[in-house]
């Protein structure tokens, strides 16, 4: 775990070009939520629960729905599905599966119900 750390925390030093980086000008500008309005697109979130971004998406998801942006999620309990970071790609198993049917229904959905859509 320390090195999976130490590697992310040397591409974000990288990216910001700041030693800092966490509070670096250049990485504020990735924080989505500082652009959410009722323009933003309809959204799925999905993530696992272990090295992982869920939090993340939860509040993304949150903020989202308070804003009026249509938003369907798909997060798992620890106690049904431990699933990781990019677990959608596995699937041979079952939380992989589900995530891609959500896909389908999220972009089917939105196919059909093109004014859910705000283009400006």
């Amino acid at each position: 775990m320390k090195i999976i750390q130490y590697i992310f925390n040397q591409i974000a030093r990288g990216y910001a070009n700041d030693r800092n980086w966490l509070k670096a000008e250049r990485t504020k500008l990735t924080i989505i939520t500082n652009y959410i309005s009722q323009q933003f697109p309809p959204t799925y979130i999905t993530d696992g629960n272990y090295f992982s971004f869920e939090k993340d998406g939860k509040r993304l998801a949150t903020a989202l729905q308070g804003a009026g942006v249509p938003v369907k999620t798909r997060f798992f309990e620890k106690k049904m599905y431990r699933t990781a970071h990019e677990y959608q790609f596995n699937l041979n198993k079952r939380p992989g599966q589900l995530a891609f049917q959500d896909t389908l229904d999220f972009l089917a959905d939105y196919r059909k119900n093109k004014k859910n859509f705000i283009y400006k």
